[in-house]
């Protein structure tokens, strides 16, 4: 793939050097904040991941399609989100 489109790896990367300050943030907040981070963001994961779940229904192969490379990218990005928001203590 053109390196141009392979938006998956820039979310890759992205992820990477944003989660150390995300992380930072997430740690200044009080609960109800952290909470409310982690439903934010599980409600983009989940919205994302509608998509990517769709594609295979319809009998597509997401993974191996470049041009779901955008979509994977968002879904890394918003797993990552979510993760740090859950890391952080938002999630219980």
């Amino acid at each position: 793939m053109d390196d141009e489109l392979d938006h998956q790896q820039r979310a890759i990367e992205l992820c990477d050097g944003f989660t150390p300050y995300d992380l930072v943030a997430l740690g200044k907040l009080d609960q109800d904040a952290l909470i409310a981070q982690y439903e934010a963001r599980q409600a983009l994961f989940d919205h994302v991941d509608a998509m990517w779940d769709k594609a295979k229904a319809d009998g597509l192969a997401p993974a191996d399609d470049p041009r779901f490379s955008a979509v994977a990218g968002l879904r890394d990005l918003a797993r990552e989100l979510l993760s740090n928001a859950e890391n952080a203590g938002g999630g219980e």
